[in-house]
């Protein structure tokens, strides 16, 4: 049976939450939102996320409306990238 394709979105979910996995402080803040939704507006696409009970974040559902939307300008964002992988 062929595994299904993983969406970006989903893949940036799954990264975010494997990294939460590894800062129990971090959680632990978390977990008191859970079933919070969060917006993340970047200038490649929007990526919805929802706290989990353990303080991790998963995909959220589509039609979810979110408590929180932040975004980020594409110039702010590549500027911010561009300066953390210059050469020293």
């Amino acid at each position: 049976m062929p595994l299904p394709a993983l969406s970006p979105y989903n893949a940036a979910a799954r990264a975010l939450d494997a990294l939460l996995s590894r800062e129990p402080w971090a959680q632990a803040r978390l977990a008191p939102h859970a079933g919070k939704v969060a917006r993340l507006i970047l200038g490649v696409g929007t990526l919805t996320l929802q706290v989990t009970e353990q303080g991790g974040v998963m995909l959220a559902p589509a039609a979810a409306v979110p408590d929180v939307s932040l975004t980020v300008a594409t110039d702010k964002l590549s500027r911010g990238i561009s300066a953390e992988t210059a050469p020293p």
